[in-house]
């Protein structure tokens, strides 16, 4: 008797089977539609990341335009004006990114196209004043702001507080017997 008493008193405060069931499909739905919408961010993102890496393809092309790779680009006002406008196309893409890990991608292609860009200016640094008459200054700005390293970044290889720690943590290689030479002679 008093187990009976147990179970009745056990079922009669538990939720019927259809409640369980309609529980159990909303929670199914939530985690589908949260499913949903996480896989369309991920798109989302890499859509923009491969959209972003294209804009900073194509606005070293308009600069350089079909000058070779030792030259001084054009001194074009159209060339740089649609190199300026790809790279504030490229910040915006950027802006819009949430994934760390494809934020993260971008910034290492952003890294790779600024010492493109800035390879290619180096030699405007001293003495071209005339190169940019006709320019038009604000795409200059924007174009040269870009080839800079940005203020406040801090600097991966700065990890390394001597060349001591930087030999201890990396461990050359004896194959690079000029280098190891040449570190030796340095002290």
């Amino acid at each position: 008797m008093e187990w009976t008493f147990v179970l009745n008193a056990i079922t009669t405060h538990l939720p019927s089977a259809n409640t369980v069931a309609a529980f159990a499909g909303a929670g199914s739905a939530f985690a589908a539609v949260w499913t949903i919408k996480k896989s369309a961010s991920a798109r989302e993102n890499e859509r923009l990341l491969g959209n972003a890496v294209t804009t900073l393809e194509r606005a070293y092309r308009a600069l350089c335009g079909q000058s070779d790779s030792s030259s001084l680009p054009p001194s074009d006002r159209v060339a740089w004006l649609t190199a300026a406008r790809l790279i504030e196309d490229y910040k915006d893409a950027k802006k819009r990114l949430k994934d760390p890990l494809i934020i993260q991608e971008c910034e290492a292609h952003e890294e790779h196209w600024r010492h493109q860009f800035y390879l290619k200016l180096t030699p405007l640094s001293m003495g071209h004043l005339d190169y940019y008459q006709g320019l038009y200054e604000i795409s200059a700005i924007i174009v040269h702001a870009f080839a800079s390293w940005p203020t406040g970044k801090a600097d991966p290889v700065d990890r390394y507080a001597s060349i001591n720690e930087a030999r201890s943590e990396l461990k050359i290689d004896k194959t690079w017997t000029s280098l190891l030479a040449f570190l030796k002679q340095q002290g």
